[in-house]
């Protein structure tokens, strides 16, 4: 009889994370700007156009732009763009 041997492979990668820490928070959101990105799951637009009029309510200086991403795996492909325009960004995400 033949003795046969079996090796088990984890797949799972070894990744070092790091805890980069929260963003600065703005003290006011008079006069600023606010992206607001959908990331294209079903009823984020809803949520986001409920945020964005909850936020004109209470900072009626405030601007907003919105942004959509194609699906919500895909790459920010207006990254740049939102970095350059926005004091802030509410980044919608649904499930």
């Amino acid at each position: 009889m033949v003795s046969k041997e079996s090796v088990l492979l984890n797949p799972v990668a070894e990744v070092d994370l790091y805890d980069a820490g929260l963003a600065a928070r703005p003290q006011d959101l008079n006069d600023s700007c606010v992206g607001l990105l959908d990331n294209g799951q079903p009823f984020v637009g809803a949520f986001l156009a409920r945020v964005e009029q909850r936020l004109k309510e209470r900072y009626p200086g405030i601007k907003t732009q919105t942004w959509r991403k194609s699906y919500a795996s895909a790459p920010c492909a207006h990254m740049e763009e939102i970095i350059e325009k926005c004091d802030a960004v509410v980044d919608g995400i649904a499930l």
